[in-house]
């Protein structure tokens, strides 16, 4: 197992931090001729056909531990998914010195079909690892991340891939003493020429294709496949700038502005990678007061329970219910700003906020509508002069008398009631079609 954790790190592109980088290889240098067995609590090794998080102190420094019948950490509701030490490609484990992206996956699957779970919790300490398989994780992440609550909480790191990782969740926390960003690229080439040299060893490489044995390890790094590699970095660097740009809001180019910099606890939240500053130990407490408030969704003012929502088929109903605020937005902006609503701003606001109409089916009621009375300075209404011949038709019907008390108060819903009808009447005339407020 050791040997295939080396070959993926060793002359591999990585997404992790300097300083983590060099920890991990110091680390791995004695256990070249080793076996690294993965055991759990009862001794026994453990298969990687499932996933298993194996004695994780992210856990532990919790007060948990997996649950007995869960592939991940639980309490009140919230399954904890601990993203810790370097993050691998191809594992289906977890433990305090590394992650792999299919044990995050699998737990993360499990926990967004598991009706007990309510929120999920990524807590991460990892300075990064292999490019293979993070993005795929992440996109997955943030495609599905408005089906539950996906927080995420640096404790007390999550650079490079760990950042790609902690920027898909929809609410980002860090502590003080937190380490993000570092949202860069890193290759490694180790050249032993020199070494086999002293020790009196020559490697020849038989190959076909000229670029087969591109930064083999056996002799330096050719100038044009160095600068070749180095262009490769930028590419990634670029994709990954782009995917956290997506994931939080911030423009590509603020995220590469950063240069690969480590961000320390607040200065995340003032670049743009993390949302609130936070002790770790009061994490669970506030994700409980948030989900304690989900019990129904606010769509523009008005409660809405989930099993009233009917999604089209095949999409993915939170990201529909995203969109569908943002389009309702627009349109009623679109509708109670447009040149039309001036001088008719209360039948402006009757069709935005009581009719499903659209801005332009709005915008020719509004054009073909009466003007609403002016205030002159002594109070009395006045009408405004009509732009068209079809205003200046409706000018000509008699206005109603304006009376006091209730009677005033259903006279008002009388008005309104008429004006409604005006406006319809007014469509038809307009487009030919006829429209039911």
């Amino acid at each position: 197992m050791m040997n295939n954790i080396l070959s993926q790190l060793l002359n591999s592109t990585l997404l992790m931090s300097h300083e983590g980088a060099q920890a991990l290889f110091n680390s791995l240098r004695g256990q070249l001729d080793k076996d690294l067995k993965i055991v759990g609590a009862n001794g026994q090794e453990l298969s990687a056909e499932k996933p298993s998080i194996v004695c994780n102190q992210t856990l532990m420094s919790y007060g948990l531990s997996a649950a007995q019948d869960k592939p991940y950490g639980f309490i009140d509701g919230v399954a904890v998914i601990p993203v810790t030490g370097a993050l691998i490609h191809g594992y289906n484990y977890s433990s305090r010195y590394a992650t792999g992206y299919e044990a995050i996956l699998s737990m993360y699957k499990a926990a967004m079909d598991d009706p007990d779970v309510k929120g999920v919790l990524f807590v991460f300490n990892t300075p990064g690892g292999t490019v293979a398989g993070c993005f795929d994780l992440v996109d997955y992440i943030y495609e599905t991340r408005d089906q539950k609550p996906v927080w995420g909480i640096a404790n007390e790191m999550a650079c490079s891939a760990g950042q790609a990782l902690f920027s898909a969740c929809s609410k980002r926390f860090v502590t003080q003493t937190a380490i993000t960003g570092s949202v860069g690229v890193v290759r490694s080439h180790a050249n032993y020429e020199k070494l086999m040299a002293e020790w009196g060893v020559e490697m020849t490489l038989m190959f076909s294709g000229d670029h087969k044995v591109d930064g083999n390890p056996y002799k330096a790094l050719p100038k044009e496949v160095f600068e070749r590699f180095t262009a490769e970095c930028d590419d990634l660097r670029e994709m990954f700038a782009t995917t956290v740009s997506r994931n939080t809001g911030m423009t590509t180019e603020q995220v590469l502005a950063t240069e690969a910099l480590c961000y320390t606890g607040e200065s995340a939240i003032e670049v743009g990678l993390a949302h609130e500053l936070i002790n770790a130990h009061h994490i669970f407490e506030k994700f409980n007061n948030h989900l304690s408030t989900q019990d129904t969704n606010h769509v523009f003012g008005a409660n809405m329970s989930k099993e009233n929502e009917t999604p089209e088929a095949g999409k993915d109903p939170q990201a529909t219910t995203a969109q569908a605020k943002s389009d309702e937005r627009q349109r009623i902006a679109g509708i109670q700003g447009c040149t039309e609503a001036e001088g008719r701003q209360s039948l402006a606001n009757h069709l935005a906020m009581n009719t499903d109409m659209s801005v332009e089916d709005a915008k020719l009621t509004l054009a073909a509508s009466l003007q609403e009375p002016k205030k002159t300075d002594e109070g009395a209404s006045q009408a405004t002069v009509p732009d068209d011949l079809l205003s200046a038709a409706m000018n000509n019907t008699e206005q109603p008398n304006i009376a006091g008390g209730e009677q005033a108060g259903q006279q008002a819903q009388e008005n309104e009631a008429s004006m409604v009808d005006q406006a319809c009447s007014a469509f038809t005339q307009a487009t030919g079609e006829k429209l039911g407020a």
